[in-house]
């Protein structure tokens, strides 16, 4: 392997970076400019690390930061976009983790990795997050249906009026990656639950990102799918079981997603989806 030396990705490397997405991947050059467009911590400017031999880049690695409070304690976030490296300098994949994960205090995810990064980010003692996603199509669960008294709200303008600051930031964050917000509210208890429409095998569908309270949302499924489905004019909701709680209704069928993180603070079940690589794919 040729040697290369690593340094921070900036704002000046997005054009380049992104080109070089294009080539590695060959894929649309502006999926990788919304991920690279992503800032949720005011305090990092930088996108990831730069492989570089002789000023030259030769590989990248993507990294979106961001801060959340949890349960009252605030923890540093390192979401693990792409990365790509020419054949050349392939053990320069080793050196970008090596890099990205000495930083210290940080939790880290992976919610897109392939095969060769499943096996990288072994090594590096990472974790499995979710192995699949559980699918809910519209009208499967309608046992739910018989518990009333749930109100659901679809509107964002009504929502951020009803909701605290912290939860104004969740879905003003998210926003800009496309995301949805649905408030739920029964008997005293109430929760935010955020999606993102996406295609898979031309069906449109709501992946759950984050859900607040995951009893009530189990409690009035069917109500909540289909107000979802209406305000994002799709036929299915696709879960993490773990989003889910110990509770989550058996699902019709599952498909393979699995998702990683390192942490020395958290557990998977305290980590959801937000404030990651897929707000923006």
């Amino acid at each position: 392997m040729k040697k290369a030396t690593i340094r921070l990705l900036t704002l000046e490397d997005v054009p380049t970076v992104v080109r070089f997405c294009a080539e590695g991947f060959r894929d649309d050059p502006a999926l990788f400019a919304r991920i690279l467009s992503t800032r949720w911590d005011p305090q990092r400017e930088d996108k990831g690390a730069i492989l570089e031999d002789q000023g030259r880049m030769v590989g990248f690695a993507i990294a979106l930061y961001s801060h959340r409070i949890l349960k009252g304690v605030q923890y540093k976030f390192c979401a693990l976009g792409p990365w790509y490296v020419l054949p050349d300098y392939r053990g320069g994949s080793l050196q970008l983790m090596s890099f990205l994960l000495g930083q210290r205090n940080y939790t880290f995810t992976s919610h897109s990795p392939n095969a060769i990064s499943l096996a990288i980010l072994t090594r590096f003692k990472f974790e499995r997050l979710s192995s699949s996603w559980y699918v809910y199509p519209l009208g499967v669960n309608v046992l739910s249906l018989v518990r009333g008294g749930v109100q659901i709200d679809t509107d964002e303008k009504s929502i951020l009026s009803r909701v605290n600051e912290q939860e104004k930031c969740l879905i003003s964050d998210h926003r800009a990656g496309g995301c949805s917000v649905v408030r739920v509210s029964a008997q005293g208890s109430s929760g935010l639950v955020i999606t993102k429409r996406r295609t898979l095998r031309n069906i449109p569908v709501s992946e759950l990102l984050y859900v607040d309270d995951p009893q009530l949302l189990v409690r009035h499924f069917e109500r909540v799918k289909w107000a979802i489905a209406l305000k994002e004019r799709t036929f299915m909701l696709i879960a993490d079981s773990r989003l889910m709680g110990p509770t989550a209704p058996r699902p019709i069928l599952w498909r393979e997603r699995i998702r990683m993180f390192r942490s020395e603070a958290l557990k998977a079940d305290e980590i959801d989806n937000l404030y990651s690589e897929v707000v923006a794919m």
